[in-house]
């Protein structure tokens, strides 16, 4: 059975959907996601280890290996480890949010690489930015998946190390390299 809609009808029914589109409260960007997902994840890691019996009131290391289990230290690494074992559709969310937060670490690096060869007009600035764009994506490669609970906030080792350099510390970071090489 087919059912033809006047332009009238088609209008309200656009109408219609419009307005139940509107009414839902959608992330106007990647950076509205991230935080929103990484404070939901951090208020349900928190509720779920104090159930546990896991202490929350002290800093919560985790790191997502490369098989995709779920890593911690210290004198509560069998509790957590065995919780995210018994738990995994938070593991996943666990994994997902650091990969999350990985890519907006990874895109800040990138961000930086593009503002910096604007600038660098002669083959040695270049060469100076590329070699901070790669020191920059391999650290973030190596804290992708670091993830720190603390006072009831969860934190990307990546996404801080990304969030604190400034185009001063790349420079000075690259000046004690060569130093450190001649």
């Amino acid at each position: 059975m087919v059912v033809d809609l006047s332009d009238t009808a088609m209008v309200a029914a656009q109408g219609a959907g419009s307005a139940a589109l509107a009414s839902l409260d959608l992330p106007k960007s990647f950076d509205e996601l991230l935080l929103r997902r990484t404070e939901a994840l951090a208020q349900k890691l928190t509720q779920n280890f104090a159930d546990a019996g896991i202490d929350v009131d002290s800093k919560i290391a985790l790191q997502v290996d490369s098989s995709g289990r779920i890593r911690t230290d210290g004198p509560q690494k069998e509790r957590i480890e065995q919780f995210f074992r018994d738990n995994p559709e938070i593991a996943k969310e666990v994994r997902d949010v650091a990969s999350l937060n990985t890519m907006k670490a990874a895109a800040e690096a990138l961000r930086r690489y593009n503002e910096e060869m604007k600038s660098a007009h002669d083959k040695d600035s270049q060469s100076a930015v590329r070699d901070r764009y790669t020191t920059r994506s391999l650290r973030i490669q190596e804290l992708s998946g670091s993830l720190t609970l603390e006072d009831g906030k969860l934190t990307s080792a990546a996404v801080e190390y990304a969030d604190s350099l400034s185009p001063a510390d790349d420079k000075a970071r690259s000046r004690n390299q060569t130093d450190v090489l001649t």
